[in-house]
């Protein structure tokens, strides 16, 4: 139903499906983030699971990661949990094997949780841990345009390359 022509079909069934709140309408629900025009609904009623929902996601984006967009959109709905196991899940989203847009909005979603001083907040040594790692990264991206000095526009490509790379580390 979430792929039916008719937009009132779909947006009715996405629904229906937070309102009923059976496990098997994860995936569905998360397939239909994906849909721009569900976007809202499909959010909203993953919310409705609740903070057991973390759990399942742990599980989906272990063995069958949807694509970056629907999990940016997951860790909008995560991050309003609130919850130690909503920071956990954030945080693992932080490890390298992760996509950089990927590990960029889960750290985006811990800071906007982190505002909230009732909300948990990752302890200091990992943090310490994710700061030290982007400071080597840095460290790796100066060589590397040290190195590769040239005036070709092969090279001066391969550095706007690395500047933004820099600044993606520098921002998270």
């Amino acid at each position: 139903m979430v792929d039916d022509p008719s937009m009132d079909v779909r947006l009715n069934a996405v629904q229906s499906m937070g309102q009923i709140g059976s496990p098997e309408f994860i995936d569905p629900l998360i397939k239909a983030l994906g849909q721009a025009d569900l976007v809202p609904a499909a959010s909203q009623a993953l919310l409705r699971f609740g903070p057991p929902l973390v759990g399942a996601l742990t599980e989906i984006i272990a063995e069958r990661p949807p694509h970056p967009a629907i999990q940016l959109r997951l860790f909008r709905v995560v991050e309003r949990f609130g919850t130690n196991e909503a920071r956990d899940f954030l945080m693992q989203q932080l490890l390298p094997a992760h996509e950089g847009v990927v590990r960029d909005a889960a750290v985006q979603s811990l800071w906007r949780m982190a505002r909230e001083p009732e909300r948990p907040r990752p302890p200091r040594s990992w943090l310490t841990t994710q700061v030290l790692r982007e400071i080597e990264q840095l460290k790796r991206f100066q060589v590397i345009e040290l190195v590769t000095a040239g005036d070709s526009v092969r090279h001066r490509f391969f550095h706007q390359e690395l500047a933004a790379l820099r600044l993606h580390s520098e921002s998270r």
